[in-house]
C-alpha cells in the first residue's frame, strides 16, 4: 500500500505574488503606470465631466419625451419634442419653445421618433458620442462582411464577367481614401438617390454605406485568401458527394475557411472601430466629434483629447482580447 501525499492548494495571496513574480519587468511598469493613470482620471473632475458627455451620460431610468423630426411635403423639416398626436396631427415643441401643429397629410416623411434621453435601461435613445461609434461600427462591419464574402465569391469565379467586377471593385476602392469615400457617400451618392428616387438617407446611413464599401474590399480578398486556402480536394469531395457548387461552399469550404479568416476579419474589425472617427466629416456626434465639441466649449483640450483616446483604447484592448479568445475557441486540435 503506497502512500501518497496530497499537494496543499495555495492562497489567493499565495497565487497572486506567483502570478505577478512570472510576469516580465515590462508588464509589471505598464500595469502600475495604468493603475496610476486610472486613479488620476478617476480622481479628476475634468476627466469625469468629459467621460459623461462623450458617453452621451446615461440616466438610471428614462421619461415618456420623444424626439421626432418630420419633412412635410414643402420641403421644410420640424423638429423638436412631441407634444401630441392624434389621427389628424401632431403637436412638436421645436426648440426654441413654440408649439408647432401638422397636419398628417402635410407630413412627406418621418425622419426620427425616439426617446429624447440617453439610458440605460432604454439605450434607443443613446445616439451620440460612444454610443454612435459603437452602433456606426458594427452595422457597417455586418454590410461589409456581406460585401465581402459576395465580392469575394465573385473574385474566385471563372465567369469573366463577375471576376472583372470584382476585380476593378476591389483595385479602386482599395486605393482610394477611406475618407474620400465617406465624403463621397454623403455629398455625391446621397443627394444622387435623393433627386432620382426620392429617398433621403439619413447621416448615420449615409456613413455605414461609406465605411462598409470601403472596407468590403478588404474584406473580400480575405474572404478569398481563405476559401483559396482550403485544398481543392474538398470541393471535389464535396461534388462527387452530389452537392452542388452552392452547396460545397456553403456547407464544406466555407466553414473550414471561416477558422483561418478569423484572426484578419477581427483585426478588421478593431480597424473599423478606429476609422469610424472619420465619419465626424459628416457632421455626426461620435466619439471624435463630441471630443471636439467638449475642447470647444471647456477650452481642456488635454483632458478632452485624453479622455477620447483612452476610451477608444478601452474599446480596442477588450476587442483585442475577444478575438484572441473566439480565435482559441475555433481553433482545429493539431494532429499528431
Amino acid at each position: 500500500m503506497s502512500d501518497t501525499t496530497q499537494t496543499p492548494r495555495q492562497s489567493f495571496y499565495e497565487r497572486a505574488i506567483s502570478f505577478l513574480a512570472g510576469l516580465p519587468w515590462w508588464a509589471i511598469i505598464i500595469g502600475i503606470a495604468g493603475v496610476a493613470i486610472t486613479y488620476g482620471i478617476l480622481s479628476s473632475a475634468l476627466y469625469i465631466e468629459a467621460i459623461r458627455f462623450l458617453t452621451d451620460d446615461p440616466h438610471l431610468i428614462t421619461h415618456d419625451k420623444t424626439a421626432v423630426s418630420f419633412r412635410l411635403e414643402d420641403g421644410d423639416i420640424v423638429t423638436g419634442m412631441l407634444v401630441d398626436e392624434t389621427d389628424q396631427a401632431v403637436s412638436v415643441r421645436t426648440e426654441d419653445g413654440t408649439i408647432v401643429s401638422v397636419q398628417m397629410d402635410e407630413i412627406k416623411q418621418e425622419l426620427m421618433r425616439e426617446p429624447a434621453v440617453c439610458a440605460i435601461n432604454n439605450l434607443r435613445g443613446c445616439n451620440e458620442g460612444i454610443f454612435l461609434t459603437l452602433k456606426a461600427t458594427l452595422l457597417s462591419f455586418a454590410l461589409s462582411l456581406i460585401l465581402g464574402l459576395v465580392f469575394g465569391l465573385m473574385r474566385i469565379s471563372k465567369n469573366p464577367v463577375l471576376f472583372a467586377i470584382s476585380t476593378i471593385y476591389v483595385e479602386v476602392i482599395r486605393g482610394v481614401p477611406l475618407l474620400v469615400i465617406l465624403l463621397y457617400a454623403g455629398f455625391v451618392i446621397s443627394p444622387w438617390i435623393r433627386d432620382t428616387f426620392g429617398i433621403a438617407l439619413t447621416d448615420i446611413q449615409e456613413a455605414v454605406i461609406g465605411l462598409a464599401f470601403g472596407y468590403g474590399a478588404y474584406e473580400a480578398e480575405v474572404f478569398r485568401a481563405g476559401i483559396e486556402s482550403i485544398h481543392k480536394g474538398q470541393m471535389e469531395a464535396a461534388r462527387s458527394l452530389g452537392m452542388n457548387y452552392f452547396q460545397a461552399m456553403r456547407h464544406i469550404v466555407l466553414p473550414q475557411a471561416i477558422r483561418v479568416i478569423l484572426p484578419p476579419l477581427g483585426n478588421d474589425f478593431i480597424a473599423m472601430l478606429k476609422d469610424s472617427a472619420l465619419i465626424s466629416v459628416l457632421a455626426l456626434p461620435d466619439l471624435l466629434q463630441q471630443g471636439r465639441l467638449f475642447v470647444s466649449r471647456t477650452f481642456r483640450a488635454f483632458e478632452g483629447y485624453n479622455s477620447v483616446a483612452i476610451l477608444y483604447l478601452i474599446m480596442t484592448l477588450f476587442l483585442s482580447a475577444m478575438t484572441r479568445v473566439i480565435e482559441k475557441r475555433s481553433k482545429l486540435p493539431e494532429s499528431r
